[in-house]
């Protein structure tokens, strides 16, 4: 009984009893990351339901109830992101169906929960965009401010806590190297991405030189490539750079702190790029990994293998006694995921699938530029660092997979559509209240 109110009952009463919605975004991801320490609360054969899953239910029903026949509610659910994303979701339940006609109901029934986990995360999306109606707007900067401060100061805290003996979250300690994650795992490399981004955008140089620190610290070699990436769509892009010479200078400012972390072996990120051994350790087991997921989509090119479907199939492509006689050993991480996006959505809904990706990227690109423009000048900044990150994910980032369940770098996506559906929200309100003004001012 008392794992049953540790893990159902209040979470429930506390989401319930939060003042108000935009409170309520901080108990998805705080869910997200205890999901694997609380445990599953039932399980349903071989595919288990946690508590995040009970509680993004609940808000879905809280969503839909409040649904009224009005302009700001019906523009809410009408964005164009909603069509792509819908799309898309429909597509991997396609899939993901005659997945389960083909390879049987046991893989059929643990991709149907992670898709399911995936929609229910995406809900996020009109839950911001309701919420910023409600409050104030200078909430979404300070929201964003604190999520960014807690994130690195998980990671940089770890420091001191692993010589203590009680490191917060995950650390990694290899043959001298040390990479410095934190509750958010892996992926908090490319988490902080964006607030590098942001903290430029706002010309706050020591903040960003303080998440750019972050980023090493966790050695992922992939994060510093999209960070580089970013930054060059952030010289080259002319909306980015008005003041072109205190951008350079900036930017030059980014590097040399760079190099110096780089020059101490800062996460091992030094180790990692230049020691031969490590170097093509890695390199050969993303090259195993990606040239099996090529072969599953090779041999299912129209419809793939269901959403997270790789990860079952590729046993029956002899991964086991491949990864053994190439690399040496096997690790279930090594067929996790299929290490790249784009092959990843591939597998999971093939071609078409793809191209349901794809159109995604161009319509949240197109959107965030659309926020960017019309939002609050305090507030533009927001935007644009989103549509850094987006891109140097979508071309930086080709060694992970991160539209999946669970994921707190889609989360942040998702966090970020909602702000812009917002935006245009109050752009089109403001447009009919002067529409309205003018219909009633007396002719002349």
């Amino acid at each position: 009984m008392e794992n049953i109110w540790l893990k159902v009952i209040l979470p429930i009463i506390v989401s319930l009893l939060f003042p108000t919605w935009f409170s309520l975004i901080w108990i998805i991801p705080s869910l997200i990351i205890l999901s694997s320490a609380l445990g599953s609360v039932f399980s349903i054969e071989n595919a288990d339901i946690q508590t995040f899953d009970i509680i993004m239910l609940i808000v879905i029903i809280k969503i839909v109830s409040i649904v009224r026949r009005r302009f700001v509610y019906s523009l809410v659910y009408k964005h164009q992101i909603y069509k792509a994303i819908v799309s898309f979701l429909g597509i991997l339940l396609i899939t993901t169906i005659t997945a389960g006609i083909r390879f049987g109901a046991e893989i059929f029934l643990l991709e149907i929960v992670a898709l399911l986990r995936l929609f229910t995360q995406t809900i996020v999306i009109p839950l911001i965009a309701l919420s910023v109606m409600k409050e104030e707007i200078n909430h979404i900067r300070r929201f964003l401010d604190y999520g960014g401060y807690i994130i690195v100061g998980t990671v940089v805290s770890n420091i001191w806590l692993l010589q203590i003996g009680r490191p917060l979250g995950e650390v990694q300690v290899h043959e001298g190297m040390v990479r410095y994650f934190g509750p958010l795992g892996d992926q908090v490399g490319f988490v902080l991405l964006y607030f590098v981004f942001k903290a430029l955008m706002y010309q706050k140089l020591w903040e960003a030189i303080c998440f750019v620190v972050g980023v090493v610290l966790t050695g992922t070699r992939g994060a510093l490539g999209a960070l580089l990436v970013g930054l060059g769509i952030m010289l080259w892009q002319s909306s980015f750079v008005k003041q072109r010479i205190q951008l350079i200078l900036v930017l030059l400012g980014i590097c040399i702190v760079l190099g110096i972390l780089l020059l101490f072996d800062t996460g091992g990120m030094r180790s990692r790029l230049l020691n031969e051994e490590l170097f093509k350790m890695g390199i050969n087991q993303r090259l195993f990994t990606i040239s099996l997921a090529f072969r599953v989509f090779l041999d299912n090119p129209l419809l793939g293998v269901g959403f997270t479907g790789f990860k079952y199939i590729a046993l029956d492509y002899g991964a086991i006694e491949e990864a053994v006689e190439k690399l040496g050993g096997f690790a279930p991480n090594y067929i996790a995921t299929a290490s790249n996006q784009f092959l990843q959505v591939a597998t999971d809904g093939g071609v078409i699938g793809l191209g349901a990706f794809i159109w995604i990227i161009f319509v949240i690109s197109r959107s965030l530029r659309r926020a960017m423009e019309n939002a609050p000048i305090n507030q533009r900044p927001i935007f644009a660092a989103g549509y850094l990150w987006l891109w140097s994910l979508v071309i930086g980032n080709q060694t992970a997979a991160w539209i999946l369940p669970g994921s707190l770098i889609s989360y942040l996506l998702w966090l970020l559509l909602g702000l812009t559906i917002s935006v245009e929200l109050r752009t089109r309100l403001a447009e009919q209240e002067r529409h309205q003004v003018g219909a009633l001012r007396p002719q002349v």
